[in-house]
Formats: C-alpha cells, structure tokens, sequence
C-alpha cells in the first residue's frame, strides 16, 4: 500500500508483521527499521536519520534535551548498594525487561542494578530465569497506566515473587518522547526512599 503514494522513505517496526523485512531500498523507496528498545537506538536513529530528516543541528538538540537531563540524574544515583531490580513488562504471559531495553536504562539511570543488565534482549519469558536465583530486592511492576488497589492485589497474588513489588506506571514507547527525566527522578526518588526503609 505504501508503494502507491510512492514515498522516498518507509519506517518499519519489528517484527514486520507480513514476513522478512524488505531490503533496504525498492526502488525508489527507501525502507528502514524504527523500533528503537534502549536509549542507544534511540541515539543511533537520531544521529543517522534524524539528521538526514531535520538536519544535523535539531537532530543533536534533541538527543541533548533527552541526554543531558538524564545524566544528570544518573550522576546523582548511588554507585555502590544499589538495590537489584528485575522490571515485570508484560503479565500475560510474565515477561521481564531485557538488557536491552527502557526500562533497564531506566533502572540504571535512577540507582538500581537491573538484573537483566547486560543482556541483549528485549524482553525475556520468565520460564528462561530461574527467579529465585536471580536474588532481586525489588520487583517493579511496569504498566502503562496506575492501577487501582484491586488489579494491584490480585498481582500481588499471581506473581511468583518473594521479593516486595512496586507498581510504577510507565509507557515504554513513549518514555523517551515524554520528559523522561521525569520517570526517572519519581524512580530515584522510590529507590532512595526503599533503601533507606524497605517495606
């Protein structure tokens, strides 16, 4: 359907839902992956084609207006004693956050180790962990919107942990559009406040 209107440029998510992505250009159209997971991809698409779209300067103001607040941030989280963290992102089936994902880059960013660190995956099944091994001081529970106190005690009741959940509400395809530093200062804020006084 794109072909029709005949466009230089198509952006894609993964997976491609109809098969293998298409090679990079069909004719005159040229077809790119936008799906970014982490802030690094989010970096990446912003230097490559960002500055091809809106030029070189906006595109590196835009990284800046997300970057440096959150550095920021970063640099005022602990460096030592940090609580481990696993980040539950899907419920049905239970998923937890990846290495390569926002939530983990939230996690780091606001003081904590995400258990995941490291990893290069999205997200991944929690049959693939033995989560009793993975030794976590806390549980955040990652849901697009608040939940209210009924939805958080059934949660409570269905997920396996014994590690204590915080519900945070929090939009991964939305977070590094939307003031991130925002999430990231209220995450701070709840870990600082659990380390000092786990509940």
């Amino acid at each position: 359907t794109a072909r029709q209107v005949a466009p230089d440029l198509v952006l894609l998510a993964a997976p491609f839902p109809h098969g293998p992505l298409p090679p990079g250009r069909v004719g005159k159209t040229e077809y790119v992956e936008f799906d970014p997971h982490d802030l690094e991809e989010v970096f990446d698409l912003t230097r490559s084609l960002g500055a091809r779209l809106v030029g070189r300067a906006r595109a590196a103001r835009f990284e800046r207006e997300i970057s440096r607040p959150l550095a920021r941030i970063g640099g005022s989280s602990p460096r030592e004693n940090r609580l481990r963290v696993a980040a539950v992102v899907d419920l049905e089936p239970i998923r937890l956050a990846g290495g390569h994902s926002f939530a983990t880059d939230l996690i780091e960013i606001a003081g904590g180790n995400s258990v995941t660190h490291g990893g290069e995956e999205n997200s991944i099944h929690l049959d693939d962990f033995d989560w009793q091994a993975l030794a976590t001081d806390l549980v955040l529970v990652l849901t697009p919107e608040e939940l209210d106190a009924a939805r958080r005690s059934a949660l409570r009741d269905a997920l396996p942990f014994d590690s204590p959940l915080v519900f945070f509400p929090f939009d991964a395809k939305s977070f590094w559009l939307n003031s991130p530093a925002e999430p990231a200062s209220q995450l701070q804020r709840i870990l600082a406040d659990w380390a000092k006084n786990p509940q």
